[in-house]
């Protein structure tokens, strides 16, 4: 707010992108997700230089969503593979959708491979290409963010939660600031209105998550006498 009125900075891009997040507020401790009760969502930011990062929104039927699991992987695509669906089958998870960097779907006419996108679809898992608005994925998750508090008493609770378990996207979450373009001289600089891009890959998949207004789907009940689901 100084920084507002004496130099003119907008509040909303001075230092950390989603000021809402509390440890203490948004991160809770896991409990079991019965797929009956939970429909999970998995977004992949897949990337050339740097491991590669998935995260997976669990949501309730209120409506709630819960951060429940990332996975960090520096192997191959096949390798990918792998700890993404082993760590699926240990939490239990009933995916509905799975979002990617629609960058993980562009040819690269220097290499003979296939991108990313296909070779995770010839494993058989499927995706779809998440959402690029980085300004409205902002948005969105500040919004899930949100909160009411008096007196310390929880008026209204915010939208999302985070499994502690999850050290990357909270340390994320924590350390995504807005940039700062130089200008000639060091007092002059101003907000560039784009966060640093650096270290923020579970934060993209968390706007890409968001962006999709993921809801809870009913399991589907299987009924033997009819041969059918219903």
């Amino acid at each position: 707010e100084k920084e507002a009125r004496v130099f003119g900075k907008f509040g909303h891009l001075i230092g950390r992108v989603h000021k809402l997040f509390r440890r203490k507020v948004h991160v809770i401790k896991p409990f079991p997700l019965d797929p009956k009760r939970f429909t999970t969502y998995m977004a992949l930011d897949p990337h050339p230089r740097v491991d590669d990062h998935a995260l997976y929104c669990s949501v309730d039927r209120n409506g709630t969503k819960y951060i429940t699991g990332e996975v960090i992987s520096g192997g191959l695509v096949k390798e990918l593979y792998m700890d993404l669906i082993g760590f699926e089958e240990r939490m239990k998870y009933r995916i509905e959708r799975r979002l990617i960097d629609p960058s993980a779907f562009v040819d690269d006419q220097h290499k003979e491979e296939k991108t990313v996108g296909s070779q995770l679809f010839d494993l058989g898992m499927h995706f779809t290409r998440g959402s690029k608005d980085l300004m409205a994925g902002i948005k969105r998750t500040n919004d899930a963010l949100n909160y009411q508090e008096v007196n310390g008493k929880m008026i209204r609770s915010p939208e999302m939660f985070v499994f502690e378990n999850c050290p990357v996207t909270i340390k994320q979450l924590e350390t995504y600031v807005w940039a700062e373009n130089r200008g000639p001289q060091k007092d002059y600089k101003q907000p560039s209105g784009r966060p640093v891009d650096r270290e923020d890959h579970n934060v993209e998949n968390l706007h890409r998550l968001l962006l999709s207004e993921p809801v809870f789907v009913p399991m589907p009940v299987y009924n033997p006498g009819s041969g059918r689901s219903g």
